[in-house]
């Protein structure tokens, strides 16, 4: 069964590029295990809020868990900032579709190569 919790500063300082941004994340458990993590971090050049999801193969297995959290945290994020962005991976073969799915589309902004999208109402 898959759960969550709070995510700590020491689990953003293992998957920060940079420096330690303001974040708001949470871990997903697996059998006492972290197998993936989600979390919205505000980019410190312009306080933008930017949805980041952490998947592993494991994670990749419950597609449905990946979608409630994924609302979950767009619908809190769009509550309290009004607008969310995101980045596609240009690693994860499936980011596209999912992130699509959820509801982002292309700003036609890149970011270190990789496209921007924001999220909006369908």
């Amino acid at each position: 069964m898959l759960e969550t919790r709070r995510m700590r500063a020491r689990d953003m300082a293992e998957q920060a590029k940079y420096v330690l941004p303001k974040f708001y994340g949470e871990v997903v458990v697996k059998d006492g295990r972290d197998i993936g993590s989600v979390s919205i971090v505000w980019m410190p050049h312009d306080r933008r809020p930017f949805l980041c999801l952490q998947i592993t193969d494991e994670l990749r297995k419950a597609p449905v868990f990946l979608v409630k959290i994924g609302k979950r945290f767009i619908a809190a994020a769009m509550s309290t900032e009004g607008q969310l962005f995101t980045l596609e991976d240009k690693e994860e073969p499936t980011s596209r579709r999912f992130l699509e799915y959820l509801g982002f589309k292309p700003t036609g902004e890149t970011i270190e190569g990789e496209r921007v999208l924001t999220w909006q109402k369908s």
